[in-house]
């Protein structure tokens, strides 16, 4: 990072780390700056770098760790379900949004995005475009605008099978091809509302950034036509690096974004596109006493990358305790508690904290993560093993709470507890921990040598208005595994182990996983003395 010419000090806290380190590892020249949720506190920075096109993660869920990734684009493979924004069609008679499912083949199914008008819609009156333009532009979503007009939209993740909000942990969301008409005319303008956490420009850019409110503007300044539109994310030239913006948003569902087109008004209108680059793990395929070099995920109510790359529910009942990833082999346990899991929604106090009758934002749905134990154990990965097995006194214990009551936490967690405990000073050579916060999250990083990853403590949204002392009752954990390297895949056991390609019965167990959540009760796995340390 370096100091730009009006002296504004660069920051790396304004970018995630991880968006910081997919950023870096690529060599961006951008500018961002963060957003302080409408505090109107602007930081910039640069960084120099050569000139690589911007292919940034919409699913942001691997640390940067070295795991190897499989890139898929946002809207390469979607289709419009539904197109008819502001009820003016091209497809009448339907809800008045245009929605896109098939996001990407590896993000959950029932996960649409819809985009909807919040304010008076205008497309251009051309008879061969206007809506007709709306939907997609190849590889890119399209939404069309009258000059001289402006449109604020909805934006919404949400799940089909219940209808209610989906959120992202972390996502990036990009503008391309930000350009107007001849003599500075017919500008395009994308205004984006408080919900984004860093916005990021190449630079040089053509774009002008201008605060408005709690709102921030990007105003196109160069005329362009459709020739010089981009094709894909792949290549982009560098006058199309110089119109692309591109926001992070953390724990979000809903973002607003205007679209306006300057005048004079005639009965053209400008097209704008969107996309972005996502960044998976790759499906593991752990070789049997070899690294596995992959990842697996637990998010929200809460849904399951397996080691395998494929996805899958597992409810559990609320207060259980069940294993997630078992292997004897590798001195290796880690469980969690699962909780009541509660999402966006209008429900009634049952006077259990929240005051008897009160009405509240958010009602109870499923399960989610509340509390987890690593439990690692000198064993088959240290080079001082013995033949009697793991020793007893170089154990180490990792909890992480979403409650930050739970217990007395080490380090400066913004939410949510995290403490590390070994039964000798030689257990802390077993596991290295870091500890992040982030504008709308805290993330504790561990390190071992046989398991990698972070976990996601997720506060509540804002717009909850969760009383204070209910307020870490109300968080939630995320779990992202980014390495596993096992001496036996055989052996391993719990919800995400049995997803391991070569697991002993993995074809059976992953099939029954919802059929027979019980068998996987933390007990039947690890002893009474670990169970003792889950929240």
């Amino acid at each position: 990072l370096s100091r730009r010419a009006h002296g504004v000090t660069s920051k790396r806290s304004l970018l995630t780390s991880q968006a910081y380190a997919r950023v870096r590892r690529r060599g961006l020249p951008v500018h961002c700056s963060d957003n302080q949720m409408g505090a109107r506190a602007r930081r910039s920075s640069a960084m120099a770098a050569s000139a690589s096109p911007l292919l940034l993660p919409l699913l942001l869920l691997c640390a940067d760790c070295g795991v190897r990734m499989a890139s898929a684009n946002m809207m390469a493979q979607s289709v419009v379900v539904k197109n008819n924004l502001g009820g003016l069609g091209p497809w009448p008679g339907l809800e008045p949004i245009i929605e896109y499912n098939m996001l990407v083949d590896l993000l959950f199914p029932d996960v649409h995005l819809r985009v909807r008008n919040i304010t008076e819609y205008t497309p251009s009156l051309n008879p061969g475009g206007g809506v007709l333009f709306n939907g997609l532009s190849g590889v890119f979503g399209n939404i069309n605008v009258r000059s001289a007009t402006s449109v604020r939209l909805s934006f919404e993740f949400f799940n089909t099978t219940d209808g209610m909000p989906f959120f992202v942990p972390e996502f990036i969301f990009t503008w391309l091809d930000l350009d107007g008409g001849q003599n500075n005319m017919r500008m395009e303008i994308v205004e984006a509302g408080p919900e984004f956490s860093v916005y990021m420009l190449f630079d040089p850019t053509e774009i002008n950034v201008v605060t408005k409110g709690d709102d921030t503007c990007f105003i196109a300044t160069e005329f362009g036509v459709t020739q010089d539109n981009p094709e894909t994310l792949e290549n982009l030239t560098d006058e199309q690096k110089m119109r692309t913006v591109s926001f992070v948003y953390e724990n979000v569902a809903t973002f607003e974004i205007e679209l306006a087109v300057t005048g004079p008004q005639n009965a053209f209108g400008r097209n704008f596109i969107f996309g972005g680059d996502i960044q998976l793990p790759d499906p593991v395929q752990p070789p049997p006493g070899g690294d596995s070099g992959g990842a697996s995920q637990a998010l929200s109510d809460p849904h399951f990358q397996g080691l395998d790359g494929t996805f899958f529910d597992f409810h559990g009942t609320p207060g259980g305790v069940y294993a997630l990833l078992v292997s004897p082999a590798d001195g290796l346990s880690l469980v969690a508690r699962f909780a009541r899991a509660y999402t966006t929604g209008i429900s009634v106090a049952d006077g259990a904290g929240d005051g008897a009758g009160s009405v509240r934002a958010y009602k109870p749905k499923g399960t989610w993560i509340s509390s987890l134990v690593l439990l690692l154990a000198a064993g088959s990965h240290d080079d001082d093993q013995t033949e009697a097995g793991y020793a007893e006194d170089r154990d180490v214990i990792m909890q992480v709470a979403a409650d930050s009551a739970a217990f007395t936490t080490q380090g400066d967690l913004a939410f949510g507890a995290m403490r590390v405990s070994g039964s000798s000073t030689a257990a802390s050579q077993l596991l290295e921990v870091s500890v992040e916060n982030r504008v709308a999250s805290a993330v504790v990083r561990f390190e071992s040598k046989p398991l990698a990853g972070s976990v996601s403590v997720v506060p509540p949204p804002a717009s909850w208005e969760v009383p204070e002392d209910l307020h870490g009752q109300r968080c939630h954990l995320n779990l992202a595994i980014d390495r596993l390297t096992t001496l036996d895949v055989e052996g391993l056991g719990g919800i995400l182990g049995v997803t391991a390609e070569g697991a002993s019965g993995a074809d059976s167990a992953r099939s029954g996983l919802a059929e027979d959540e019980a068998s996987f009760e933390a007990e039947l796995f690890v002893s009474e003395e670990l169970l003792a340390y889950v929240a």
